[in-house]
């Protein structure tokens, strides 16, 4: 179980990068 919340986590910071780089992006 905390394995898994870990891994979601992890994917959830992954999905945040990249939506603030797509977010940095747009603004240049």
């Amino acid at each position: 179980e905390v394995v898994r919340m870990k891994k979601q986590k992890l994917q959830l910071k992954d999905e945040m990068l990249k939506i603030l780089q797509q977010e940095s992006v747009k603004e240049v």
